[in-house]
C-alpha cells in the first residue's frame, strides 16, 4: 500500500467496528495484512491516492532480510 497523495483526515481501519485506524503517509510503503475486516475513510474535501498492490510471502520476507543486512 503506497501512499501517493493523502491528506491528515484519512484513515485504513482494520476491525468490524474499525477498532483500530491508521494514517498512512505519504512516501511510505505498508505492507498490510488484509485478512481482518478492513476498509479506508476519508473525511476531507482533498483528493486522496493510494496504490495498492499484491507482493508474495517470499517477496515480504526477501524485503525484510535485505533491511536487516542479510
Amino acid at each position: 500500500h503506497i501512499p501517493i497523495e493523502t491528506n491528515e483526515n484519512s484513515f485504513f481501519h482494520f476491525g468490524k467496528n474499525r477498532d483500530r485506524s491508521y494514517h498512512m503517509k505519504a512516501g511510505k510503503i505498508y505492507i498490510l495484512n488484509t485478512g481482518d475486516w478492513h476498509g479506508t475513510s476519508n473525511d476531507s474535501d482533498q483528493q486522496r491516492t493510494h496504490l495498492i498492490t499484491r507482493v508474495t510471502q517470499e517477496h515480504v520476507m526477501n524485503i525484510i532480510r535485505l533491511e536487516n543486512g542479510h
